[in-house]
């Protein structure tokens, strides 16, 4: 699980016992065959997972068993664990899309895909994913929308005028058509944009701007960098069919202003113009950097008013996790009501 989940949980009173699978997947990974093979995981690995999944379960029985992102899960281990423990609840968590259009990742599916009858529960992130899990037998499916992780953002003061560092900047990995963007944002538009995130080599502003480009950085900083950023951008991936993601909220959470991909998600969690701005393509996006870089005014009085959204709507991980933990209660209720037999 993923460890802001985790503690989350925790922090709302749940007894977590941690099963790190991390390890697993460096082992069981085959980068340069995933493409050309179709199969991206050893075997070895994956049975070497799943088997000690069976025994730390063995050992020490929980009610709820979590899976976060669960690529190297067997069906027959789902089963199996079924079978002997009857009155176990089997959650999996995916915010990822097993249903997109990177082609190229569809191998890394294979063992989730299949195992889809096998859990009791799924939280999915887009309605679009309801209808492609239910066609493959889904029990249950619950949306689970993204929530800022309060340990780390929700100390953090209504924001005050700050001393930037920085006039625009994105923070995530470089993908489907960030690269162009940015390296048009930067030569065409002139406007100085600072990138942290992975695979910008790719990328040709990087050769050119290279000292804007300045690699991953820790989630414990996140906060601040939004908030020393005059502009922080918000993409979203189109193959993913995504609409937000978790810098959508983490971004006017920390006081930033957040300038994202216009998209139904984004607009239903923030006023247009008034808690956040968004745009359509990069002449738009070009053109609000330049505007809002001079009327500090307006830009000032948007992330505070985000900011403020984010309080009062309660976009907490906080909120999440106790609304997933009802969702599970629930089931464990109707479970010792109607016990298998």
């Amino acid at each position: 699980m993923d460890w802001q989940r985790c503690d989350t949980l925790r922090r709302l009173g749940h007894d977590i016992t941690e099963f790190d699978h991390s390890d697993f997947h460096r082992r069981a990974e085959r980068r340069i065959m995933r493409r050309l093979s179709g199969r991206p995981f050893k075997d070895q690995a994956i049975e070497q997972l799943n088997m000690s999944l069976i025994e730390r379960v063995r050992a020490d029985p929980p009610e709820v068993l979590w899976i976060d992102k669960g690529l190297l899960i067997q069906r027959a281990t789902l089963d199996r664990l079924k079978c002997n423990f009857p009155s176990l609840i089997t959650v999996a968590f995916q915010d990822d899309n097993p249903f997109g259009s990177r082609t190229f990742e569809k191998p890394i599916w294979h063992h989730f895909v299949q195992c889809i009858p096998s859990y009791d529960l799924h939280f999915v992130k887009r309605h679009s994913d309801i209808e492609e899990f239910l066609k493959r037998g889904a029990k249950r499916l619950e949306i689970f929308t993204s929530g800022f992780y309060e340990p780390l953002f929700g100390s953090i003061p209504r924001p005050p005028p700050l001393i930037y560092q920085r006039d625009v900047a994105f923070m995530g990995s470089q993908m489907e058509d960030r690269g162009s963007i940015i390296t048009k944002l930067l030569l065409r538009h002139g406007l100085s944009v600072h990138v942290y995130g992975r695979n910008w080599s790719r990328c040709l502003g990087y050769y050119i701007h290279r000292n804007n480009f300045h690699g991953s950085y820790p989630m414990h900083r996140a906060p601040d960098l939004m908030r020393e950023s005059k502009i922080n951008l918000g993409f979203v991936s189109k193959l993913n069919g995504d609409e937000y993601n978790g810098r959508s909220i983490e971004i006017p959470a920390s006081g930033g202003f957040l300038l994202a991909k216009r998209t139904p998600s984004h607009q239903a969690l923030y006023r247009e113009g008034k808690e956040a701005e968004f745009f359509a393509d990069v002449r738009e996006l070009a053109s609000k950097c330049k505007h809002y870089l001079v009327d500090e005014r307006a830009r000032e009085e948007i992330a505070q008013s985000g900011y403020l959204r984010t309080r009062t709507s309660q976009y907490t991980l906080t909120r999440r996790m106790r609304d997933a933990s009802l969702t599970m209660a629930q089931l464990l209720q109707m479970r010792s009501s109607n016990p298998i037999v």
